[in-house]
């Protein structure tokens, strides 16, 4: 039940993961944006453009005054406020300088914006009819601009012809960037999700090793696996586990499962075929991919992990918690079943327990 819960609160706080990743990635557009029209302003002030020049030093602090928007997570208004300003920019520099500046290309830069506040900000898995419409709005207008440069000359023209052409490259770069930014914040993001999805089915919510719907999946496609003659299991039981809780509190009891969940990882490092899991509670099972008929080694193996938990002494609190496991270990040969292996490494485990605990019986 506790680990459900654990679960069930890790799913709650998943749409709070995916608003981190967001608002890391638009406080990187936001800096770009700065970057770029602190940029434009000094081009605007060299080259006699006081209208754009104005106008962007508005824009320098509008995008320095959205980094407090952003630290106070109103999504919807700095969205908002950076949409109007990418729209009178665009237009205001097309005017006044025409067309072979390349500000059109903003537009392919505000259409992935707003699917982008769509899918992430309003959180919805389709595009509204509100970003149809606008969307629509945006193609009207580029067209118009593009007649409105055709028949009418630039307010402004830059003395240095290689001017316009750095114009040009740079603001396709940026129309475009925003296309590749959205998506790159997108795949990452699913990219993290899936993996942490991944994580919540297949792997136990307080030690990090797998849970045992994923230590089942492994002992199938062990016994599935024609390649695959033998293999060993073995399963850990904590000694006296529920004194450890009884004595210490069960936050203790938590400590001592993920301080033997990290030996078993360390022993997992060493040898990838050694797949330890949490079986429930205080058991765990411990695949032995690497058995190959010996088993005096598999047996030395596991007395030597046994003797390293026993030796380990974990502080909580000031106290000096002392833990020791029984293991009851099996192998897998002449076509046994599934539950076959698991009740055999069951019984062994109760065996040990019944005789003393602290030791291995295969």
């Amino acid at each position: 039940k506790r680990e459900e819960n654990d679960m069930s609160r890790e799913l709650q706080n998943m749409p709070e993961k995916v608003n981190k990743y967001v608002l890391d990635g638009t406080i990187l557009v936001n800096c770009i944006l700065l970057l770029c029209h602190i940029s434009f302003g000094v081009l605007f002030y060299l080259y006699d453009a006081p209208i754009l020049f104005v106008f962007n030093c508005l824009s320098i602090i509008i995008y320095t005054l959205s980094f407090e928007i952003l630290r106070r997570k109103k999504k919807r208004t700095y969205v908002f406020v950076v949409f109007i300003e990418i729209f009178i920019f665009m237009i205001l520099s097309i005017v006044c300088l025409g067309w072979e500046y390349g500000f059109q290309h903003y537009c392919i830069g505000f259409v992935a914006s707003m699917v982008f506040s769509d899918y992430f900000v309003e959180h919805n898995r389709i595009v509204k009819n509100r970003t149809i419409l606008l969307g629509a709005c945006n193609v009207i207008i580029y067209i118009v601009l593009r007649f409105w440069t055709y028949h009418n000359p630039p307010i402004y023209v830059l003395k240095e012809g290689y001017i316009a052409n750095i114009f040009y490259v740079g603001n396709t770069v940026v129309g475009f960037a925003f296309l590749i930014m959205y998506l790159a914040i997108y795949s990452a993001t699913v990219m993290r999700m899936e993996s942490e999805l991944y994580d919540m089915a297949n792997k136990d919510h307080l030690t990090g090793l797998y849970n045992r719907r994923q230590m089942i999946n492994i002992l199938k496609s062990f016994i599935e696996d024609d390649a695959t003659e033998k293999f060993a299991i073995a399963m850990l039981d904590v000694d006296y586990f529920k004194n450890i809780n009884d004595t210490y509190g069960h936050d203790a009891g938590d400590e001592v499962l993920k301080s033997l969940a990290n030996i078993l990882n360390d022993e997992k490092s060493r040898d990838d075929k050694f797949q330890p899991g949490r079986w429930g509670g205080e058991e765990f099972l411990v695949v032995l991919g690497s058995y190959s008929g010996n088993k005096q080694e598999s047996t030395e193996r596991l007395e030597t992990l046994r003797k390293r938990i026993s030796d380990n002494t974990m502080i909580y609190c000031g106290n000096k918690i002392k833990v020791t496991v029984t293991i009851g270990l099996t192998f897998c040969e002449d076509g046994k079943t599934l539950d076959e292996i698991i009740k055999e490494a069951d019984a062994k485990l109760y065996e040990g327990k019944e005789n003393g605990r602290n030791q291995v019986v295969c």
